[in-house]
Protein backbone atom coordinates (compact mmCIF):
# COMPACT_ATOMS: atom_id res chain seq x y z
CA UNK A 1 0.00 0.00 0.00
CA UNK A 2 1.26 3.47 -0.86
CA UNK A 3 1.48 6.28 1.64
CA UNK A 4 -0.80 9.26 0.94
CA UNK A 5 1.93 11.46 -0.56
CA UNK A 6 3.17 8.77 -2.95
CA UNK A 7 -0.39 7.86 -3.93
CA UNK A 8 -1.18 11.51 -4.72
CA UNK A 9 2.00 11.89 -6.77
CA UNK A 10 1.11 8.74 -8.70
CA UNK A 11 -2.35 10.13 -9.48
CA UNK A 12 -0.81 13.39 -10.67
CA UNK A 13 1.65 11.58 -12.95
CA UNK A 14 -1.12 9.41 -14.39
CA UNK A 15 -3.34 12.46 -14.95
CA UNK A 16 -0.44 14.25 -16.64
CA UNK A 17 -0.18 11.37 -19.10
CA UNK A 18 -3.90 11.32 -19.93
CA UNK A 19 -3.61 13.37 -23.11
CA UNK A 20 -0.72 11.29 -24.38
CA UNK A 21 -2.62 8.06 -23.67
CA UNK A 22 -5.76 9.32 -25.42
CA UNK A 23 -3.70 10.37 -28.47
CA UNK A 24 -2.22 6.87 -28.64
CA UNK A 25 -5.68 5.29 -28.38
CA UNK A 26 -7.09 7.55 -31.09
CA UNK A 27 -4.17 6.79 -33.44
CA UNK A 28 -4.59 3.06 -32.91
CA UNK A 29 -8.36 3.21 -33.41
CA UNK A 30 -8.01 5.22 -36.61
CA UNK A 31 -5.68 2.53 -37.97
CA UNK A 32 -8.44 -0.10 -37.76
CA UNK A 33 -10.14 -0.51 -41.16
CA UNK A 34 -13.79 0.59 -41.13
CA UNK A 35 -15.03 -2.83 -42.23
CA UNK A 36 -13.51 -4.42 -39.09
CA UNK A 37 -15.66 -2.37 -36.71
CA UNK A 38 -18.80 -4.01 -35.39
CA UNK A 39 -21.63 -1.51 -35.23
CA UNK A 40 -24.23 -2.45 -32.63
CA UNK A 41 -27.76 -1.46 -33.65
CA UNK A 42 -29.31 1.15 -31.35
CA UNK A 43 -32.10 -1.30 -30.51
CA UNK A 44 -29.54 -3.75 -29.06
CA UNK A 45 -27.39 -1.34 -27.05
CA UNK A 46 -29.52 -1.38 -23.89
CA UNK A 47 -29.40 -5.19 -23.77
CA UNK A 48 -25.62 -5.18 -24.11
CA UNK A 49 -25.28 -2.52 -21.41
CA UNK A 50 -27.38 -4.60 -19.03
CA UNK A 51 -25.38 -7.76 -19.83
CA UNK A 52 -22.11 -5.93 -19.11
CA UNK A 53 -23.57 -4.47 -15.88
CA UNK A 54 -24.54 -7.94 -14.69
CA UNK A 55 -21.06 -9.24 -15.55
CA UNK A 56 -19.44 -6.43 -13.55
CA UNK A 57 -21.64 -7.24 -10.54
CA UNK A 58 -20.70 -10.93 -10.80
CA UNK A 59 -17.01 -10.01 -10.89
CA UNK A 60 -17.48 -7.70 -7.91
CA UNK A 61 -19.48 -10.17 -5.82
CA UNK A 62 -17.96 -13.46 -6.94
CA UNK A 63 -21.30 -14.94 -8.04
CA UNK A 64 -22.34 -17.32 -10.82
CA UNK A 65 -18.92 -18.94 -10.98
CA UNK A 66 -16.96 -15.68 -11.24
CA UNK A 67 -14.08 -14.80 -8.96
CA UNK A 68 -14.15 -11.56 -6.99
CA UNK A 69 -11.88 -9.36 -9.08
CA UNK A 70 -13.51 -5.91 -9.05
CA UNK A 71 -13.15 -3.66 -6.02
CA UNK A 72 -16.42 -1.91 -5.05
CA UNK A 73 -14.74 1.54 -4.87
CA UNK A 74 -13.35 1.14 -8.38
CA UNK A 75 -16.76 0.00 -9.60
CA UNK A 76 -18.41 3.06 -8.07
CA UNK A 77 -15.90 5.47 -9.62
CA UNK A 78 -16.17 3.97 -13.10
CA UNK A 79 -19.95 3.88 -12.85
CA UNK A 80 -20.01 7.61 -12.03
CA UNK A 81 -17.85 8.29 -15.08
CA UNK A 82 -20.07 6.23 -17.39
CA UNK A 83 -23.28 7.70 -15.91
CA UNK A 84 -22.05 11.26 -16.43
CA UNK A 85 -22.13 10.63 -20.19
CA UNK A 86 -25.13 8.26 -20.27
CA UNK A 87 -27.40 8.84 -17.23
CA UNK A 88 -30.20 6.74 -18.70
CA UNK A 89 -28.14 3.52 -18.79
CA UNK A 90 -29.41 0.65 -16.69
CA UNK A 91 -26.38 0.77 -14.40
CA UNK A 92 -27.34 4.36 -13.51
CA UNK A 93 -30.98 3.60 -12.77
CA UNK A 94 -31.01 -0.01 -11.49
CA UNK A 95 -31.70 -0.53 -7.79
CA UNK A 96 -28.61 -2.80 -7.51
CA UNK A 97 -26.33 -0.42 -9.40
CA UNK A 98 -22.62 -0.53 -8.90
Amino acid sequence: MLDDDTAQKSREVAWGMYGQAMDLIQRQESAIPEEKWIRIPDADIEGYQEMFRENRLQLRDGTDGANKVYHPKMMSLLSKIRCSSNPGASECTAPDRE
